[in-house]
């Protein structure tokens, strides 16, 4: 299997050159990307500071949840000293690295900056672990729905000993849904140490049926990933699963997307390979006629 890179790789890049030769050394400049989840990065080099602005798109939600308090959680990074009170215009985070700062240790800042929108999601989701795994008292956060894509979501609750993260997944046509029935069902069927995982294919877990109601079924899977005690036994753990839960629906679409591509390359392949036996079995008479 193919292994997806959760950071950012244009951010940890663009900051780690800042530390490594300074803006005095470097030109005035602005890049801008956007990830597969939509989420938009602004850097713009500035003469005294570099300036990061993170447009979250659906995962903006998580930040305005008043019992939750993510940006909290975001502070308790080195990064997080940098994090502006009011973020520019059409922005949901805005960075401020002033020019003389240097950090203990500059790659690890520039790889946890790089993955802000994973340290939003783990910051929701802490609230979460942290009611599931209490022995008694437990007052566990309102359900959360994440309208990360277009006709897509993710929606998060949490049980007496567990959370629920069901994905809605649309595939692009009916090739892609058939090819990604196969796949998510070897997801349940497959007997691993890890998250309990179900699907639905064409219609929502009865559990949450209401909170999609509002979508068409066409061309689409459920996938629900429940996170139990065992994997939320320490920070470590915790943090693990909030960045794999998050990267699990690129996951799949990324490696359906090679299995389509390998496909059609082995029947054109074959298809070659036939043609060659086609001309092999010609009589000769035949290609002396040709000629």
């Amino acid at each position: 299997m193919l292994h997806l890179e959760t950071g950012n790789n244009i951010v940890k890049e663009s900051i780690s050159r800042h530390f490594q030769v300074g803006l005095s050394n470097a030109p005035k400049s602005s890049i801008t990307s956007t990830d597969y989840d939509f989420v938009s990065y602004a850097i713009d080099f500035e003469k005294s500071f570099v300036k990061l602005d993170v447009k979250l798109h659906g995962f903006a939600v998580l930040l305005n949840r008043s019992d939750i308090k993510v940006l909290d959680y975001l502070k308790t990074f080195p990064f997080g000293q940098h994090i502006q009170t009011s973020p520019s215009s059409g922005f949901d985070l805005t960075f401020h690295i002033p020019e003389e700062y240097t950090p203990d240790n500059p790659t690890e800042y520039c790889e946890q900056i790089s993955k802000i929108k994973y340290y939003v999601f783990h910051g929701f989701l802490q609230s979460y672990y942290k009611e599931v795994t209490k022995k008694e008292n437990k007052s566990i956060p309102d359900p959360q729905l994440i309208e990360y894509r277009r006709n897509e979501a993710i929606y998060i609750r949490g049980l007496d000993d567990q959370v629920e993260i069901t994905y809605r997944v649309l595939f692009d046509d009916n090739d892609d849904f058939e090819l990604g029935k196969i796949f998510i069902q070897e997801f349940q069927e497959t007997k691993v140490a890890g998250p309990g995982i179900y699907t639905f294919i064409g219609k929502p877990p009865a559990a949450v049926a209401k909170a999609f109601s509002r979508y068409s079924q066409n061309l689409s899977a459920y996938l629900v990933l429940c996170l139990r005690e065992q994997l939320l036994a320490n920070s470590t753990k915790c943090l693990r699963s909030s960045e794999m839960a998050l990267a699990f629906r690129n996951y799949l679409q990324f490696h359906l997307k090679c299995s389509k591509a390998y496909i059609h390359s082995r029947m054109r392949n074959k298809t070659t390979d036939f043609i060659k036996v086609l001309n092999r079995a010609k009589p000769d008479e035949d290609k002396a006629k040709a000629r």
